[in-house]
C-alpha cells in the first residue's frame, strides 16, 4: 500500500507540473491528487514511526495557509509552500525506498533531456517556458535538493556523484530560467548540505561554528536576492502606472540596492520604514502585484525594529532546530525562509504575521527528528 500510494503521489506531482507547463485542462485535478496522495503517504510514515508528529503539524500549517491563499484570497500563482511541502514529503520517503529512488533518477534524467531538447530548438526560451515553466523547473530543483539534503543529514546517508550531478544540473536549469526562488532555495540548501556533512564528519565541529555558517549563508543569500530581483525598489519609488493588473513583472527594473541606498540616505526611512502608512503596499496589491520580499516589506512597513524582529525570529528558530539536531526540518525551514526573500509568504501584512507566528510556535517548541537519524 505504501509503495502504491507513494508511486501515485510521485506520478501525480510530475503529471501536474507537466500539464501546468503545457497548459492542460487536467492540471488542477492532478494537483489536488498530488496533495491527497502526499497526505496519505505522510500519514503512513507517521503511523510507522518514520517521522514525528510535529512534522505533520508544520505541514498542516502550510497546507492551511496555502489553501486560504489559493481559494479565499484568489492568488494566481501556484502555491509555492504547498509545492515545497509535497516535495519534502516525497523526499522523506524517497531516501528510504531504493525502488523509488531508481524511478526518480530515471524520470529526472528523461525530463531533463526533454527540457534540454526544447531549449535547443527555441532561441528564446520564454516562448516555451513562461512563468508556469519556471515553476516547473523550480519544483524540479527543489525536489532534487530536498533529496540531496535529506540524504546528507542521515547518519548512513551518502551523497553520490550521480545525486550531486543531478542537483547541480537542476541549479543550472533554475538559473537559466530565471527562477528567483529556485536559485536562492537551491543555493542555500546546497550550502547547508555541506555544513551538515562537515558537522557529521567532523564530530568536533562546534555548534557556534555551525550556526555561524548557516547565518553567513543566509546573509549571503539575502544579498543575492538583491541582485536578481528589483520589485520592491521600483514599486516604492515610482512608475505605478506601468504596473497594470497581471503585468507586475514590468516593475522589475530597479535593484534592491537602490532601495537600500535611498534608505541609508534617509535616517527616518531607515528607522521607521519607507512605507509606514502602507500606502504603497495597498497600491501594489490593488494592481495585481506584491512586494516580492517579506523581509524588505517588513522594513518598509514596520521600520528597522520590525525587520530585526523578523530576522531575529528566523535566526533563533533555525538555531533551535540545529542545536536540537533536527537538521532535516532545519533545511526545509531554511528553504521556506529563503523563498520569502523573493516573494511574500502569502499577500503580506497580517497573513505573513500569522504565518510566521504559527510556524515558529512549532519550531521553537522543538521540531521532530527523523527516527533514522537518532
Amino acid at each position: 500500500m505504501s509503495d502504491l500510494a507513494s508511486s501515485l503521489c510521485f506520478a501525480a506531482c510530475y503529471l501536474s507540473m507537466i500539464f501546468q507547463l503545457l497548459g492542460g485542462s487536467w492540471q488542477p485535478a492532478l494537483r489536488v491528487s498530488a496533495i491527497v496522495f502526499a497526505v496519505i503517504l505522510l500519514a503512513y510514515m507517521v503511523g510507522k514511526g518514520l517521522v514525528g508528529t510535529k512534522v505533520i503539524i508544520a505541514g498542516l500549517a502550510l497546507v492551511s495557509f496555502t489553501l486560504v491563499d489559493a481559494f479565499v484570497i484568489g492568488s494566481k500563482d501556484l502555491p509555492a509552500l504547498m509545492q515545497m511541502y509535497i516535495m519534502f514529503v516525497l523526499g522523506l520517503y524517497l531516501v528510504r525506498c531504493n525502488v523509488l529512488v531508481v524511478v526518480a533518477r530515471v524520470i529526472f534524467w528523461i525530463v531533463l533531456a526533454s527540457m534540454a531538447y526544447l531549449y535547443s530548438i527555441s532561441p528564446n526560451h520564454y516562448e516555451i517556458f513562461p512563468t508556469q515553466g519556471r515553476n516547473f523547473c523550480g519544483a524540479y530543483a527543489l525536489l532534487a535538493f530536498m533529496v540531496l539534503a535529506i540524504a546528507a543529514t542521515r547518519k548512513d546517508g551518502r551523497v553520490t556523484n550521480e545525486l550531486m550531478a543531478s542537483a547541480i544540473a537542476c541549479l543550472a536549469l533554475s538559473v537559466y530560467t530565471v527562477g528567483r526562488g529556485s536559485i536562492l532555495a537551491c543555493a542555500l540548501l546546497v550550502a547547508l548540505v555541506f555544513v551538515v556533512r562537515l558537522k557529521n564528519n567532523k564530530g568536533v565541529t562546534s555548534r557556534a561554528l555551525s550556526v555561524s555558517m548557516v547565518v553567513i549563508v543566509a546573509v549571503a543569500s539575502f544579498f543575492l536576492a538583491m541582485l536578481v530581483d528589483g520589485d520592491l525598489a521600483n514599486q516604492l519609488f515610482g512608475r505605478f502606472g506601468s504596473v497594470s493588473a497581471g503585468r507586475s513583472d514590468e516593475a522589475r527594473s530597479m535593484l534592491y540596492g537602490d532601495y537600500l541606498s535611498a534608505v541609508l540616505s534617509n535616517r527616518d526611512a531607515l528607522l521607521f520604514g519607507m512605507d509606514p502608512r502602507r500606502i504603497v503596499n495597498a497600491t501594489i496589491i490593488a494592481t495585481g502585484g506584491n512586494l516580492h520580499c517579506s523581509y524588505l516589506q517588513w522594513h518598509a512597513n514596520f521600520g528597522l525594529a520590525g525587520l530585526l524582529v523578523l530576522v531575529g525570529t528566523v535566526a533563533l528558530g533555525l538555531r533551535r532546530l540545529w542545536i536540537d539536531g533536527n537538521q532535516v526540518v532545519c533545511v526545509a525551514a531554511a528553504a521556506v525562509f529563503v523563498r520569502a526573500m523573493t516573494d511574500t509568504m502569502l499577500v503580506g501584512g497580517i497573513w505573513d504575521i500569522a504565518f510566521f507566528f504559527l510556524l515558529f510556535t512549532v519550531i521553537l517548541h522543538g521540531g521532530s527528528k527523523l527516527r533514522s537519524s537518532q
